[in-house]
């Protein structure tokens, strides 16, 4: 049993989506290069597929929003299937209220770099949760989440389950419970940029912080 999972930083949500979709690349490129047998890595990316889909058609009716946004009748293919479960871990969610007091963060950053995120976790099937290691938010959740995808264990949070986007400091999309239609509902919050604009049109960092970040990314480079 394998599971990949990517964490990002939320106290340095600038930066967020491109940590995201750097890694899951690097993931995927690696498992391009492992030359495992086609019949293997096929056989791997059904059974990730097939989990996808009885989250979709399971939650549908419990979700957040399962009124606002209806379902499509099937769960659509992963664009990007590695063959394993992918969980996407943003740590840190009670520094949320950090940028907000430092940087005049609003609702609608945090709208739009959700909806962001979740784009690129819809592509790979991914799971997005919100953690927060200071206050134990979530924590169980991510546990419970991870288990039940490695093991096949019981969910035993509502979370875990059925999802919740309604704190944005709590964010838990399980794999194969979103889809665009559930995404699009934050864009009633996005009134300043477009929700496909990119990330840095509206979340750019401090000035301080953008020497660090630039070099903070060319050692991982090196």
């Amino acid at each position: 049993d394998a599971l990949v999972m990517v964490a990002f930083d939320l106290s340095g949500p600038w930066s967020c989506v491109a940590q995201l979709e750097r890694w899951l690349g690097a993931v995927r490129e690696h498992i391009d290069g492992l030359g495992v047998r086609p019949g293997v890595l096929d056989a791997l990316k059904e059974s990730v597929q097939r989990r996808f889909a009885e989250m979709a058609s399971r939650g549908r009716s419990q979700g957040a929003e399962a009124e606002a946004a209806p379902a499509p009748a099937q769960a659509a293919t992963i664009p990007h299937n590695l063959g394993v479960p992918v969980v996407v871990v943003g740590c840190k969610s009670d520094a949320m209220a950090a940028c907000e007091e430092e940087q005049g963060y609003t609702d609608e950053h945090w709208d739009f770099l959700q909806q962001h995120l979740r784009k690129v976790c819809l592509r790979y099937g991914a799971a997005l949760v919100y953690t927060s290691a200071r206050s134990g938010r979530n924590v169980p959740v991510l546990h419970d989440y991870v288990l039940h995808s490695l093991h096949g264990s019981p969910l035993r949070t509502a979370e875990a389950s059925t999802g919740s986007v309604v704190d944005k400091d709590a964010v838990v999309v399980p794999g194969g419970w979103d889809d665009p239609d559930r995404i699009a509902i934050l864009y009633d919050g996005i009134k300043t940029v477009a929700p496909d604009d990119p990330v840095e049109s509206l979340l750019s960092a401090p000035p301080a912080r953008k020497q660090v970040v630039a070099d903070a990314m060319r050692a991982e480079d090196e």
